[in-house]
């Protein structure tokens, strides 16, 4: 997602700063602004944008419920945002691996 992609940048370049290879506070700057265009230019362009991966309901014991009408859940920790007029897809992920999620929802423009 974007925002972790953003924070890593800052992560970066405070780095890069602490380390003096950004020499002062406009070149510093000017790299936060280049390259946050660039991630922005990107995440507009995607043609799916990811929401929340879904697994398999479990207990509080942690096995699986059968006997439940739930197909996936997942608790979630941060604030979401999906814009108005778009289309939301629920990807069914036929992974054999038991820890992988059984849905991906999305949302797309197109």
């Amino acid at each position: 997602m974007a925002k972790d992609r953003l924070r890593d940048l800052a992560d970066e370049l405070k780095e890069k700063f602490g380390r003096g290879e950004i020499k002062d506070m406009e070149e510093l700057a000017d790299q936060w602004v280049n390259r946050t265009e660039k991630i922005l230019k990107e995440e507009v362009s995607k043609k799916y944008h990811d929401i929340v991966a879904l697994w398999q309901p479990r207990d509080k014991d942690g096995n699986l419920r059968l006997d439940t009408k739930v197909a996936g859940e997942k608790w979630v920790t941060e604030e979401i945002t999906i814009p108005a007029n778009v289309k939301i897809l629920l990807f069914k992920n036929d992974s054999e691996n038991e820890r992988a999620p059984v849905f991906n929802l999305v949302w797309t423009r197109s």
